[in-house]
């Protein structure tokens, strides 16, 4: 797809060099240049741009009523497609139903697609369904109330991302506020709350006077966790990412521990623990795993379980496996049975060292990964770390990843350190009964039952200082 939106197809040729290959102009794509498309090994969505309204214009007005276009949908059929077919009108078909609805992300399949629109409604398209030589599209009911986000597909695999949002704690009813309380620590002030009816708005504007007075919270430490804490729900935030998968998934594409099932519909897959405050960017779909990419730029690929087919002879005795140290593929006998119920069995691995510690000794951050059927590569970005060269050798600075400590070696470290201020930093450890939580640091040498081994990350004024995921620290 060039600038300008028009369409270019290159053509394989196993006997022919890259500069010989054949190409081909999707001549429609002149008139209406694209404004996105989307492709699977048979088939794909183009989205044609459609003139924008004037909102000046007289007949604007007259009609600001009627919904707006905002693209042309279009399927286009790629099975034995050649140059001199390409441009043929029995290639193309309408998709009907989304040309006045906006679409926030789409992909195509083996054999479907999937359409997410505004209000986080996805739509589902069968190409095996033709009315009246059109595709028609039909709400997708298995994902129906789920504030979905995102779509992305592979061959005849699919995933969807929700990411729904939190409202500020003024917005909250007395329920919400007293589960928080609940999960923040704060039990001896829930019954004063609900009796007093205390609001999420007044807890909002609420100061240290407020907090004596009206609640009973005389100590000053417990004050400022409290404040600190309403900070956090002072504004919108996003809740936690739930990934769902459904379809093939004969080697564990999508990151189900269900041997060689296909997946009917949209079950959660269980996700990597990411770095603080990191969310999913996209994920690639391969041929027999799937990869996902962060905001922070993190690597983790699923891994393929052993396919269980007896038709082959050859596939009986050995399977491909993903290494989880160097990502190459071996050769693993039939032999050797795994449990799939197990979850030890299907892991996301981390890759994130694989994809950015090199020989030069610079460290480089991902910013697209891709997958097909048994190949990985990662593109990345320069990170500025410097290497400092001495007599001929050169080494790294001395902010090494290898060279960096665990939970209790960077613990004591800030503790003994009359340099830092202690008021600066919140530890957050993992709490067997209410997951990750939050505390100041100068309260959590108090608690004896958790040792610094359950450290998950540490922060200095509201940023990351130090993450147990991939040992990251800025001291």
């Amino acid at each position: 797809m060039t600038l300008s939106g028009q369409l270019y197809i290159i053509f394989y040729d196993s006997g022919l060099k890259s500069d010989e290959m054949r190409e081909g102009l999707l001549e429609l794509t002149l008139n209406k240049p694209l404004k996105d498309f989307s492709i699977s090994y048979y088939h794909a969505i183009l989205l044609l741009q459609v003139p924008e309204p004037d909102e000046k214009k007289e007949e604007y007005k007259e009609e600001e009523g009627k919904k707006r276009q905002w693209q042309d949908v279009q399927y286009l059929n790629l099975q034995n497609l050649v140059p001199e077919d390409l441009n043929s009108a029995d290639r193309l078909r309408k998709i009907e139903g989304l040309d006045y609805e906006k679409i926030e992300s789409f992909c195509v399949g083996n054999s479907v697609a999937y359409f997410l629109i505004k209000n986080n409604i996805v739509y589902e398209c069968d190409f095996s369904i033709v009315n009246n030589e059109k595709f028609i599209v039909n709400m997708y009911e298995a994902l129906k109330g789920k504030a979905i986000t995102k779509l992305w597909c592979g061959y005849n695999f699919y995933f969807a991302l929700e990411q729904g949002e939190v409202e500020s704690i003024d917005k909250w009813n007395q329920d919400q506020i007293l589960d928080w309380l609940f999960l923040k620590q704060f039990n001896a002030y829930r019954k004063i709350i609900k009796y007093e009816y205390v609001s999420g708005e007044q807890l909002l504007k609420a100061d240290s006077k407020f907090l004596a007075d009206r609640l009973g919270m005389q100590k000053s430490e417990i004050q400022k966790r409290f404040l600190n804490e309403i900070e956090k729900v002072s504004k919108k935030s996003l809740k936690k990412a739930k990934l769902y998968g459904w379809g093939n998934n004969a080697y564990g594409q999508l990151g189900l521990n269900t041997g060689n099932a296909t997946v009917f519909k949209p079950t959660e897959v269980l996700l990597p623990e990411f770095m603080v405050d990191d969310k999913i960017k996209n994920i690639e779909c391969g041929m027999k795993a799937s990869a996902i990419l962060t905001e922070q730029g993190s690597v983790w690929i699923s891994e393929p379980l052993i396919k269980n087919n007896t038709q082959n002879k050859e596939e009986e005795e050995t399977t491909t496996n993903i290494k989880k140290d160097s990502y190459m593929y071996k050769k693993r006998s039939k032999k050797e049975s795994i449990d799939v119920s197990s979850k030890e069995n299907l892991k996301w691995f981390n890759l994130t060292d694989q994809c950015t510690k090199f020989r030069d000794g610079m460290r480089y951050k991902v910013i697209k990964v891709s997958l097909n059927k048994d190949k990985f590569a990662a593109l990345g970005a320069n990170m500025g770390y410097k290497k400092i060269s001495t007599n001929h050798q050169e080494v790294e600075n001395k902010t090494s990843f290898s060279q960096l400590k665990g939970a209790e070696y960077i613990y004591k470290k800030i503790l003994w350190n009359s340099k830092l201020d202690h008021q600066e930093f919140l530890i957050g450890y993992e709490d067997r009964f209410l997951g990750t939580l939050e505390i100041p640091f100068s309260e959590f040498s108090t608690k004896a039952d958790v040792p610094p081994q359950r450290i998950k990350f540490i922060k200095r004024k509201g940023k990351l200082f130090w993450d147990r995921t991939i040992r990251n620290c800025d001291l």
